[in-house]
């Protein structure tokens, strides 16, 4: 389960950091989850600021969760 912090003092959160573990899980057969963007969160050379109450939703609307068949 991987995710951003939230709050005022969040450090930013980088896609590509997200991708990363991603590949790593994929590639030794773990689950993944993205669970939060986080209050910043930077993709493709952008800085977002996302409130709170949409940090859940994007992070779903990625559509990037793994699951393989032991788990």
């Amino acid at each position: 389960m991987v995710g951003g912090e939230s709050g005022n003092e969040a450090r930013v959160c980088e896609y590509d950091w997200i991708l990363d573990i991603r590949n790593q899980c994929i590639k030794a057969d773990v689950p993944f989850k993205f669970r939060q963007t986080g209050a910043r969160f930077y993709k493709d050379g952008k800085l977002y600021k996302i409130p709170r109450k949409l940090q859940h939703s994007q992070a779903k609307k990625a559509n990037i969760d793994f699951k393989n068949l032991k788990y």
